[in-house]
């Protein structure tokens, strides 16, 4: 599971549900959840949790688009399994990793130092243990 430390910059609730703005380094994710009462509040450290299988790439990304978690990154490693193809990317100090199909790896010509848009919609972003400090 890919792991991103920030904190929480704005919490937006409504019916049970809780759109958090999390800055992680020098960018901005969102991140959904579920209950009652928010999982943390404005100023709170947080960790943000994603699967590898949860992050689509895209390549001279343009237009409007309804994923919220944008992130530019870099390719740092590109791993052609059988099937699979797992990529390793940079955004700034974060690092973490994709798992994307063979094809569409070969599709979109990754290699290393490959510029693309990390997408990850909101309710695939997990609100994990609270960062200690």
């Amino acid at each position: 599971m890919n792991r991103l430390h920030g904190f929480v910059t704005g919490v937006h609730s409504a019916d049970g549900i809780h759109l958090l703005q999390v800055s992680v380094g020098e960018h901005h994710c969102t991140a959904l959840a579920l209950g009652e009462q928010a999982p943390a509040n404005v100023g709170q450290r947080v960790q943000l949790g994603f699967r590898e299988m949860d992050v689509a790439l895209a390549r001279h990304l343009s237009g409007d688009i309804s994923i919220r978690n944008i992130l530019p990154c870099e390719v740092t490693a590109v791993q052609l399994g059988t099937l699979m193809a797992r990529i390793s990317l940079r955004c700034g100090q974060l690092a973490f990793t994709a798992l994307i199909t063979r094809q569409s790896a070969l599709r979109l010509k990754l290699e290393t130092g490959s510029q693309v848009s990390a997408l990850i919609k909101s309710h695939a972003m997990l609100l994990l243990e609270e960062v200690q400090t």
